[in-house]
């Protein structure tokens, strides 16, 4: 989810106003020069290590997420129970909240599902 959120972050700043809702940002959230700093320190190396993820394939997923209209977040118990379930779902949660997806008319709400 870093990965994806650092994709976000560096494609807005490459096209300034385009990938996240500044206004929603600004109203509904706090932290997020924080938020923003420690995705920056982030390594793409670590990423893609911890991942197994290649860096063009997260930019891809990432630029889609951040210029989609809506966006819907769905889960199973395994991304919650994982380990690091907490911070999986804070990733996801942050990831809505810089497009301005949560809810909101473009979102309502992530969804996890029970199997």
């Amino acid at each position: 989810m870093k990965g994806i959120i650092k994709a976000v972050l560096e494609a807005e700043e490459r096209w300034p106003g385009t990938m996240l809702d500044w206004d929603f940002i600004r109203t509904y959230t706090s932290g997020f020069e924080e938020f923003r700093q420690r995705i920056r320190d982030t390594q793409w190396e670590q990423i893609e290590e911890q991942s197994g993820i290649a860096r063009e394939q997260i930019v891809e997923v990432g630029e889609m997420a951040a210029s989609a209209r809506s966006t819907v977040i769905c889960w199973a118990m395994g991304l919650t129970q994982h380990r690091n379930g907490v911070e999986n779902i804070r990733e996801l949660v942050n990831l809505l909240l810089s497009a301005g997806q949560y809810r909101t008319r473009k979102c309502r709400r992530p969804v996890r599902a029970r199997a």
